[in-house]
């Protein structure tokens, strides 16, 4: 998951990422914070990766009407928690939906605070969206939509409920964060990330989904798969358990 700090103060910059990265320290969560010291920068960056949660500093002689709205529109769904010493921000940031509104000069306390209750709706929200870039242009997807995910060379095939294919020039690894935070989405093969929702049953080798599709499970997946879904489907599933299944899917993985 990837975390934006956009501020034209280097000091002051380097405090907030300071604040993050202590954070992330303390939080063990998969976070990656991305410093800003330029508007350019920024945007030039947010065309290449997308950003779950952008803290987004405004000097008081500047009007940040025009470059925040391009910045929504460039990464929509992302988390934006305005920081400046004009309260007034905080009516602009209603009105442009931001997250959160921060006044400067910024306790890193109150950046650490505001991080983790964004993560936390985030995490418990009913309906969490992928980012995904198609044609160049970054797209949502509906994760409770996606059958599963098919990983063909350099590109992801995310199949979904409705019969859609859409392709995208990624990799598991792009949204390995994400998928940690869902525990409906299981990788069960070298090549498939399956969503436990729509699995109708398990066989020996494969899922069969409740559209009917295939979804093979790969030798050195079979066992952990099966520990899994069991847990998954009696509701034995806490976060501890979510951890070891993760560990254990790293050890020593071959096809």
């Amino acid at each position: 998951m990837h975390i934006g700090i956009y501020c034209p103060e280097p000091r002051e910059l380097e405090r907030q990422c300071e604040a993050a990265e202590e954070f992330i320290e303390t939080s063990c969560l998969d976070l990656t914070v991305h410093p800003f010291e330029t508007y350019r920068s920024l945007l030039s960056a947010l065309t290449d990766k997308p950003l779950e949660v952008l803290f987004y500093s405004v000097r008081s002689d500047e009007e940040p009407e025009e470059r925040v709205r391009e910045v929504m529109r460039v990464i929509p769904g992302c988390a934006l928690v305005l920081v400046g010493e004009d309260i007034r921000l905080a009516v602009f940031g209603y009105e442009v939906q931001a997250a959160d509104f921060l006044l400067a000069p910024l306790d890193p306390e109150d950046l650490i605070s505001s991080l983790a209750r964004l993560l936390r709706r985030r995490m418990e929200a009913r309906e969490q969206y992928l980012p995904i870039k198609i044609s160049g242009v970054w797209s949502r997807l509906n994760m409770a939509h996606i059958l599963y995910m098919e990983s063909a060379g350099h590109s992801l095939i995310f199949h979904m409920d409705d019969g859609r294919q859409f392709r995208s020039i990624s990799s598991f690894k792009d949204y390995q964060s994400l998928i940690a935070l869902n525990r409906h989405f299981f990788r069960c093969h070298k090549s498939y990330v399956i969503n436990l929702s729509h699995a109708a049953r398990l066989e020996q080798n494969s899922f069969i989904l409740d559209s009917g599709e295939t979804v093979n499970i790969s030798r050195p997946y079979r066992q952990i798969t099966r520990s899994y879904y069991a847990r998954y489907v009696t509701g034995r599933y806490d976060r501890d358990g979510a951890s070891q299944v993760e560990s254990r899917l790293g050890e020593g993985r071959s096809e």
